[in-house]
């Protein structure tokens, strides 16, 4: 599928200082993609889907479709998204409408909400560990209209 826009979005030197180029670009069906040589940080509008091969923190807005993070990816942004799916690195705050896949080279860190969490293989997952607090969605609206009446 070739790009409908792409775009330089850093530029950095080498040691042998020959300019090198990361891209982001977006497809014609409006995927974004954060090539893997780039670091953003800062504010960032997608309209589609989202995904990840270099580093993005700071803030997604638009209507986001789904999200994937790739395995070189790193996403500590704050996003929300119709779904999501981890086979990199998650910080940040990350809110998926119907679920949230974690592959086995997941690595997940910050605050993160769906209806669904699928773990792609959870025989594997020796050296894992989960704090925080895990509520159903049902008990989180009903403690919000008690905060709210």
């Amino acid at each position: 599928m070739a790009p409908s826009q792409r775009r330089p979005d850093s530029k950095s030197e080498d040691d042998g200082g020959d300019s090198v180029v990361a891209y982001s670009c977006t497809l014609d069906d409006g995927t974004t993609i954060i090539g893997t040589d780039l670091i953003l940080d800062g504010d960032l509008t997608v309209e589609g889907d989202l995904i990840v091969y270099g580093s993005l923190g700071g803030t997604v807005h638009g209507r986001v479709r789904h999200v994937s993070v790739e395995p070189s990816g790193k996403l500590t942004a704050t996003v929300r998204s119709e779904s999501l799916d981890v086979s990199g690195e998650l910080g940040g705050q990350a809110e998926s409408e119907t679920d949230v896949l974690i592959h086995r080279t997941a690595r997940i860190r910050g605050e993160h909400s769906a209806p669904k969490f699928i773990v792609e293989d959870f025989r594997c997952l020796d050296h894992a560990s989960l704090s925080g607090t895990i509520v159903p969605v049902d008990e989180e609206q009903d403690e919000e209209q008690k905060d709210n009446p």
